[in-house]
């Protein structure tokens, strides 16, 4: 896990560092009129500067985006706080009007690339990240078998553990995504037919390895439980490949409303 959350803090440490990729915040909340009449024109403002990274933060009920909001407000000495709110850089739009604001925001998107001379790159996504993991994993799995007899158990061991870990980690952004998939206040049924899923995956391994060893042992056969932790791990790097593929479908779903 923690050379997971390692890959992660690189990768920002690249679009934030290296890349230095400009960040244009729009802060807004669902009883807003105007943040709602604010989102088509966000939607062309993402195919126009493909180069910038959008963050829409909902304020009304996401605390930790209300606090992002307040530390942000804070640090452009912006005393009346309100939403719509469009932030670039160290400058800011309040409000927002269709026929009047459009061509405000975009001056000062415009402003902010011009007075930037830092070439941007593209930073790896999330899903790019996991199938580098998740190939590593698998070298250093296979390169186990090279070790002799004794050392292959600790290293699969080893190796299980990564694979829970990576697991967890990328059923966790399936989730994510599905719990975005909202229709009218309720979640949809794809997030809870996909929990339930998990679960039932989780339950079913754990029996085939405890019916493996069983199986092993009444055959007075030697290392049974050798036998379940190899077939344990085979399960898992098998399931690791169908999460990325969950993964992969779940970024293609569209947003709810």
């Amino acid at each position: 896990m923690k050379k997971i959350l390692a890959l992660f803090i690189l990768s920002a440490a690249w679009s934030l560092g290296a890349a230095e990729r400009p960040v244009f915040y729009f802060f807004h909340s669902e009883n807003c009129p105007h943040c709602h009449e604010a989102k088509p024109f966000m939607a062309e403002l993402k195919k126009k500067y493909p180069d910038i990274e959008f963050r829409e933060l909902e304020v009304s009920r996401d605390l930790v985006n209300r606090e992002i909001l307040l530390k942000k407000a804070q640090q452009l000495g912006i005393s009346r706080i309100g939403v719509p709110l469009f932030i670039i850089g160290k400058t800011y739009i309040s409000g927002f009007k269709k026929g009047d604001f459009e061509k405000k925001i975009t001056d000062l998107i415009d402003a902010q690339l011009t007075g930037s001379s830092i070439k941007v790159t593209t930073p790896p996504s999330g899903l790019t990240i996991m199938q580098k993991e998740a190939i590593d994993i698998d070298e250093a799995i296979g390169r186990c078998y090279a070790q002799g007899p004794a050392a292959i158990p600790d290293c699969l061991k080893k190796g299980k553990k990564r694979l829970e870990d990576l697991s967890l980690v990328i059923a966790g952004q399936v989730t994510a995504i599905l719990e975005k998939m909202m229709i009218d206040g309720r979640m949809v049924p794809q997030k809870a037919a996909y929990l339930d899923q998990q679960a039932l995956w989780k339950k079913q391994v754990e029996a085939e390895a405890a019916i493996d060893e069983a199986f092993c042992r009444a055959h007075n056969a030697t290392n049974c439980e050798g036998l379940a932790l190899y077939l344990t791990v085979q399960h898992l790097q098998g399931r690791v490949q169908k999460l990325l593929g969950d993964l992969q479908s779940a970024q293609s779903l569209p947003a709810g409303r």
